[in-house]
């Protein structure tokens, strides 16, 4: 028997006893008090279930909650992303590093032949002055 239904037998029986004692009004104020006493003790201990009710659905929301964020974290597959976006970075660097290579390859034989250039020139402006003379 839970405690609400003794309470509200308890409450029954007063008031039964106190319709039978009517005529003899000896005590009834007290006796009125502790009706209205455990009335106040029968809203407290359903204000408490009501209170138990509500965390118990909070818990419950929070519950599912969590559960579909982990679901969502799971079916993400983030893991795997992040292998598959580093494998794509060390591709891209080692791109990188071919194409430094050959640029620096391409500075070279530009200087090369930038520098070759020059001394044609110098040749050719040598060749001039000498048949000049």
């Amino acid at each position: 028997m839970s405690q609400k239904q003794r309470i509200r037998e308890q409450i029954v029986r007063e008031k039964r006893f106190l319709s039978a004692n009517s005529i003899l009004n000896f005590g009834q104020s007290e006796r009125q008090d502790k009706i209205r006493q455990t009335e106040g003790l029968l809203e407290k201990a359903e204000d408490v279930s009501s209170r138990l009710l509500s965390v118990h659905d909070e818990i419950e929301r929070d519950t599912q909650h969590l559960k579909k964020r982990e679901e969502s974290i799971t079916l993400g597959n983030f893991e795997a992303r992040i292998d598959e976006i580093a494998g794509q970075n060390r591709l891209i660097e080692v791109q990188r590093d071919k194409l430094s290579d050959e640029l620096k390859s391409l500075t070279t034989d530009t200087n090369t032949r930038a520098t070759l250039d020059i001394r044609r020139a110098e040749i050719k402006a040598k060749t001039i002055e000498i048949g000049n003379m």
